[in-house]
């Protein structure tokens, strides 16, 4: 059976559940594609050089090593989509781990229109939603909020919430993933538990809601922690820096200080205007 998950947390918490509690498979059968796919522009076809510079955006502000980085998330991601086809197009099933985070929404969609080709009655595909919330036999209630969090202990109980697609909705699915596609927008969020596209600014309230919170000079990365936290919005760190960095062209705010070489570049103080 072919693992698939969106962001390489999730990947990484599985492969250390294999063997664990989760007693099937391994390393090899997970399949990893962390593209970002709910930031940027998507009207290209596969895993398009767009893509790239797309992710180059998000990691560089992050990382001074965010071009490879970048190029080495699209090189496996391509090998992965390749190899994952062939075994799907064989037989094997293919089990999506899927939860209401956006990369995983548009993730799951994405898989839908790459997969379709090979035809509604040959897929074998099982999807694993995260709920929103487990109830542990101790009585006490955990919520997640993307399968990143999962503990090792928990993935196996976890895929016994899998359901078999339906064939009759993998066309559906690949056809809604197409339309976002034509629309093109700069986000896709899930709003009510649907995906739809949204503008750049629809996070914006969130984040200028924490920075009029904090007083005139604040930590950048630790409004930014704030914000991941509070919120649960489902985005990362790269988006939020980003959206301050327009804010910063725009003169909203002002730099008071510098981040160190080899550090992010949001790890630097900021004024209010």
């Amino acid at each position: 059976m072919v693992e698939v998950v969106f962001n390489e947390s999730a990947a990484g918490n599985m492969a250390y559940a294999m063997g664990r509690s989760l007693p099937f498979g391994g390393r090899n059968d997970i399949f990893s594609f962390p593209l970002s796919l709910s930031i940027g522009e998507i009207d290209e076809n596969g895993i398009s050089k767009k893509r790239e510079e797309i992710l180059f955006n998000l990691f560089k502000i992050s990382s001074q090593e965010g071009e490879k980085t970048a190029a080495k998330h699209v090189k496996e991601s391509k090998e992965k989509l390749s190899a994952l086809m062939e075994r799907a197009a064989n037989g094997e099933p293919v089990r999506i781990w899927n939860s209401d985070m956006p990369e995983d929404a548009c993730g799951t969609y994405w898989l839908m229109n790459q997969l379709y080709p090979i035809g509604q009655q040959k897929s074998d595909i099982i999807i694993v939603k995260l709920p929103n919330y487990e109830e542990r036999e101790d009585g006490t209630s955990v919520c997640y909020d993307g399968w990143g969090e999962v503990e090792a202990s928990r993935w196996g109980k976890m895929a016994t919430l899998g359901k078999k697609l339906p064939v009759n909705l993998m066309r559906p699915m690949a056809e809604y993933w197409r339309q976002l596609c034509r629309e093109n927008m700069p986000l896709r969020a899930v709003v009510n538990g649907r995906l739809v596209s949204v503008p750049e600014t629809f996070y914006d309230t969130f984040i200028l809601r924490e920075i009029a919170s904090r007083g005139q000079e604040f930590s950048e990365a630790e409004a930014i922690v704030d914000i991941l936290v509070k919120y649960r919005l489902g985005i990362g760190d790269s988006w939020i820096a980003l959206r301050i960095e327009e804010f910063i062209g725009r003169g909203m705010l002002s730099i008071g200080s510098f981040a160190k070489d080899g550090e992010a570049i949001y790890r630097r103080t900021l004024r209010k205007k």
